[in-house]
C-alpha cells in the first residue's frame, strides 16, 4: 500500500477498523491524508490525488465512525483513536440529513444526534 494505488491507504484504513485495530486504521488513514500535503508519492506536482480525498471521507465515516446502513437508518459503531475528541459528520440518507458527534468513549451502536 506504499506505492500501488493511492485509494489503497484509505481503504485499508477503513478495513483495519472494522476489525478493530485502530492504531493500524490511523497510520494508514494519516498515509492517505498526507498523500498531498507532505509529497509522500513524489508526484503532487502532477496534480492532487483527488480520489484519495473521497477515500480519506470515506475513512474517517465509514473506518473510525463505522456508519453501517440498517433498516431503521443509520447507526454508528465508532472505533476513533483514544486521542481524538470527537468525530462529527452528516449525511443524508434517504431524503433525510443525519447528524453523528462521536467520541472515542462511545461503544456501538449509536444513534444520530439529529436528523431531519
Amino acid at each position: 500500500h506504499r506505492f500501488g494505488s493511492s485509494l489503497g491507504p484509505a481503504v485499508y484504513a477503513i478495513l483495519a477498523c472494522r476489525v478493530g485495530d485502530v492504531d493500524r486504521g490511523y497510520e494508514h488513514f494519516l498515509r492517505a491524508a498526507l498523500v498531498d500535503l507532505q509529497d509522500l508519492r513524489g508526484n503532487t506536482s502532477d496534480g492532487i490525488h483527488a480520489a484519495s480525498c473521497g477515500g480519506v471521507w470515506q475513512a474517517l465515516v465509514f473506518g473510525f465512525g463505522g456508519l453501517r446502513f440498517t433498516e431503521t437508518g443509520p447507526v454508528a459503531w465508532p472505533n476513533l483513536p483514544p486521542h481524538w475528541r470527537c468525530l462529527r459528520f452528516s449525511i443524508r440518507y434517504q431524503g433525510k440529513l443525519f447528524s453523528f458527534r462521536l467520541t472515542p468513549e462511545m461503544q456501538g451502536p449509536v444513534s444520530p444526534t439529529s436528523s431531519q
